[in-house]
């Protein structure tokens, strides 16, 4: 479904549109133009290339149009059926869309005692005629024009050269008509075609619009959407693309800390298998050499040989036995046993102190650097 985004208060812009099928590059006139993009009745032609004149009496919003609006022409002004004349112009703080130069919408806001119009400052604003305004513009052709003048319409419509400068389609707020100004556009050949609830559309009787504008197949059945919903859309896809970026880092992000876990337990693997092979050497080095030292402490046993030649019966061979143990039990063992054994106690003594210290300093590498490696490698 195609998405059509309007500006206007109440898609003034897309009902115009529906009036200009065949026109790409139009020329518009806006009295009364307020904000170039909040409730803008052109700002949907605007972007679309159209251009034309914005007149606004209020300063500030004209500022605004000047920055925002640099291909229009931009007129601080008010439009009434006398040029060059000063009106009091009543600005409402808290409801600007109200604003206005007649005097019986100034009296009835008065009379509501409301917060919306309780507030307002006045100030003069020089006024000029639809007339001199396109004269002193060099228009030559108008394809629409807005008027939103507060109660201040007849005034707007009634000073213009309606032979000379015919807009083809003329839309014109009708909630406060507080002079009749219809009879000024049904005089000069403008045929209404449509309401819109809060606006009225006339066309040129010369024009042909009226015949190219249909409702039903400009608008029916199309995806409309107001300036703010499209901004928060516009928002909410921003965040959207913003998450799936973050979501891609995270991923990537997770995948190479995957990669990392996947490289550390290898390497844990690793340091583990060595430990291993190293501890079962140690173990096995540590056998040898307390096979070694016990070769040297051993206690050394004396063991005289039996003679058994003359034994020639059972009783004389237990005699020899016994003379054996006897002599066995009264030899001492030698010196040279006594002086082996003496220094196999120190290399014994030394290496469990070697044995003991290699354990402690082994620990502490573990504890001091290895430990920490591993850590600071992880992170």
């Amino acid at each position: 479904m195609e998405k059509i985004v309007s500006y206007a208060q109440n898609r003034e812009d897309v009902i115009l549109n529906a009036f200009f099928p065949d026109i790409e590059h139009g020329y518009y006139v806006d009295i009364g133009a307020s904000d170039p993009t909040k409730d803008s009745v052109t700002k949907f032609f605007y972007d679309r290339d159209w251009h034309g004149i914005n007149v606004e009496p209020n300063p500030s919003i004209y500022k605004k149009l000047l920055k925002e609006r640099p291909l229009d022409i931009n007129i601080n002004a008010g439009v009434s059926n006398v040029s060059g004349k000063n009106l009091d112009f009543r600005i409402y703080k808290n409801g600007d869309g109200l604003s206005t130069f007649s005097d019986e919408l100034k009296k009835e806001y008065k009379k509501t005692n409301s917060k919306i119009t309780d507030s307002y400052k006045d100030i003069e604003v020089k006024t000029t005629s639809l007339s001199d305004l396109f004269s002193s513009n060099d228009v030559s052709h108008i394809h629409f024009m807005k008027v939103d003048a507060e109660g201040f319409e007849y005034e707007v419509l009634s000073a213009n050269d309606w032979k000379k400068y015919r807009p083809e389609v003329i839309c014109v707020e009708a909630n406060h008509v507080t002079k009749d100004w219809r009879s000024i556009l049904l005089s000069e050949k403008y045929t209404q075609v449509f309401f819109d609830g809060l606006n009225e559309y006339y066309v040129a009787n010369e024009s042909g619009r009226g015949d190219k504008f249909s409702y039903i197949k400009s608008i029916i059945g199309k995806r409309v959407i107001d300036s703010d919903t499209y901004w928060e859309l516009n928002d909410l896809e921003n965040r959207r693309m913003i998450l799936d970026y973050q979501l891609q880092n995270s991923r990537k992000y997770t995948q190479e800390l995957e990669e990392k876990i996947i490289f550390l337990n290898s390497h844990i693997f690793q340091q583990q298998r060595t430990k291993s092979l190293i501890k079962n050497l140690a173990i096995n080095v540590d056998q040898i050499i307390m096979r070694n030292i016990n070769k040297l402490t051993k206690k050394q046993h004396y063991y005289p040989s039996i003679n058994t030649v003359n034994a020639k019966s059972i009783g004389k061979l237990l005699d020899a036995i016994r003379a054996a143990d006897k002599e066995a039990f009264i030899n001492k063992p030698t010196l040279a046993w006594k002086v082996k054994a003496f220094f196999g106690n120190i290399v014994l003594l030394l290496y469990r102190g070697f044995r003991k210290a290699v354990g402690v300093i082994g620990k502490l590498v573990f504890k001091k650097i290895i430990r920490p490696l591993v850590r600071m490698v992880k992170k």
